[in-house]
């Protein structure tokens, strides 16, 4: 599946897990784990 940005992906990946809006600190925490996995 192809994301224009992280937000979208983040937005995408949230509906998935039925999860409701995330916090601003579980944004940055998952920003942070979507970077460093990105990075390998």
């Amino acid at each position: 599946m192809k994301f224009n940005n992280r937000l979208e992906q983040v937005q995408w990946y949230e509906q998935q897990q039925g999860w409701g809006p995330l916090t601003e600190e579980d944004k940055q925490a998952l920003d942070e784990a979507v970077r460093m996995v990105t990075n390998l």
